[in-house]
């Protein structure tokens, strides 16, 4: 397992206030070897992995180190990625066109407006997957 792995767990465990014995009880397993875990002496199984990422309310993706934003998939950050690159070809080709005040917006404006509507794309897909994903309990 890599370093990602074991510094999102300890991460994700301290922002949410818990102790590894809590996480430990939560997993059903000794607090020793969930301590393992964070430490990188051993790897949890696919179906722990699971567990840990649906406890913290994130993708296993994210636990592992494959996506940069916890509550996003590889297929949203290539949705999102796709949008992206779709608006810039836009503005690169003419057919969407940004001004103000009737004036054309220069390249580092547009640039500073995409970057914005990445953040925007991020969260929307965030709030989309919180209001349609029903809530899982947590034991």
């Amino acid at each position: 397992m890599n370093a990602i792995f074991q510094n999102r767990l300890r991460e994700l465990r301290r922002i949410n206030g818990f102790s590894q014995t809590d996480i430990a009880d939560k997993l059903e397993i000794s607090t020793s070897a969930y301590g393992f875990y964070e430490q990188g002496k051993t790897i949890p199984s696919a179906e722990t992995i699971v567990k840990l990422s649906d406890y913290f309310s994130v993708t296993a993706d994210y636990l592992l180190g494959r996506s940069i934003h916890p509550k996003l998939n590889r297929k949203d950050e290539v949705d999102i990625q796709r949008d992206l690159d779709d608006m810039k070809l836009q503005l690169e080709s003419g057919t969407l066109r940004m001004s103000l005040d009737g004036e054309e917006l220069d390249d580092e404006i547009k640039q500073f407006i995409i970057d914005n509507m990445e953040n925007t794309l991020i969260l929307a897909k965030i709030r989309a997957k919180e209001k349609f994903t029903p809530k899982r309990r947590k034991k």
